[in-house]
């Protein structure tokens, strides 16, 4: 929260395009992401918000990824005892009102592609959900994998996510 303060705080003093600001997270971060934008909406319901979410290959929550990477392990008392930090973002997810774009490698070994699907379809009070598929990304190249698709992916979710923004500002 410290980091959107000081955004918000330079775009208040016009030192950047505050109707700008986007929030990206991969893997761990997209958790980050969406637990960030959760609590801006809980925090502060009148803004300022991100103008959108950019998601990358991340997970619902530990507790289902353990389930994955650990199936040996994966037993509900274990995971409540021995879980910490759970990152449920599925939960979170549901509460986030921002544009939402979801990058998904095809072929993630650590994190299943379902992860990815699951969020975009809890994500109901986005305005704009996204979910763009990249066929031979796995976790830690879907960029480079995805070429060319992958930054043109990019560039329509930023362009259409700014006229989200825009006809919101326009009619609120």
């Amino acid at each position: 929260l410290a980091a959107w303060r000081w955004l918000s705080t330079a775009a208040e003093e016009g030192r950047i395009d505050g109707c700008r600001i986007f929030v990206f997270g991969r893997s761990l971060g997209g958790a980050v992401a969406i637990a960030l934008a959760k609590s801006l909406g809980a925090a502060q319901p009148a803004g300022p918000w991100p103008c959108g979410l950019i998601l990358e290959n991340t997970f619902t929550s530990i507790s289902d990824l353990v389930d994955t990477l650990f199936p040996v392990i994966a037993f509900k008392s274990l995971k409540d005892r021995f879980l910490r930090v759970r990152w449920e973002s599925i939960d979170r997810v549901r509460d986030v009102d921002v544009p939402i774009l979801f990058l998904v490698g095809e072929q993630d070994e650590m994190i299943p592609p379902s992860h990815s699907q699951a969020l975009h379809s809890a994500a109901k009070r986005s305005p704009l959900r996204l979910l763009e598929r990249f066929p031979d990304g796995s976790h830690n190249d879907t960029w480079e994998k995805g070429g060319e698709n992958y930054w043109q992916a990019w560039a329509r979710y930023i362009a259409e996510c700014t006229g989200v923004k825009a006809a919101a500002s326009s009619t609120g």
